[in-house]
């Protein structure tokens, strides 16, 4: 799916532009899981943009896919949503979606992605020190 390629290239317009046939084709044709990515990649999009309604499609898409019962790539999609949680602010809401992901990963083994969740996981401590250090008025 080339919406996932831009997506993990942070090129969010490209992904919008890439996502919104898919849906519309998948919707047509009630495909359910492609309904639920495509959901989670046009989330991941509007975020990326600066769209705060962007989590809200994102936890649609998650929601979706759990209903599905669908486990491939958990990890991807829940770092999506941590990052998503990151550009919003929401340092621990990210770290806890990250402990989310770590279990996952460490229930299924599926580690191709593991390397993006440390990553993640630090950006999301600075920024928690960055929020501390101006409450305490660093």
């Amino acid at each position: 799916m080339l919406p996932w390629v831009h997506s993990l290239r942070r090129e969010p317009v490209l992904a919008w532009e890439r996502i919104e046939p898919i849906l519309a084709f998948a919707t047509a044709t009630e495909q359910v899981m492609t309904i639920a990515l495509g959901t989670m990649f046009k989330g991941a999009a509007l975020t990326e943009q600066g769209h705060k309604d962007g989590l809200a499609v994102l936890q649609q898409g998650w929601s979706a896919l759990q209903a599905i019962g669908t486990r491939i790539y958990g990890s991807v999609f829940l770092l999506m949503l941590a990052h998503a949680y990151e550009l919003l602010g929401q340092t621990e809401k990210g770290l806890a979606t990250i402990a989310e992901a770590e279990a996952y990963i460490a229930e299924t083994g599926e580690r191709w992605y593991e390397a993006e969740l440390y990553r993640l996981k630090g950006e999301l401590l600075l920024q928690k020190a960055r929020q501390q250090a101006t409450r305490s008025g660093q």
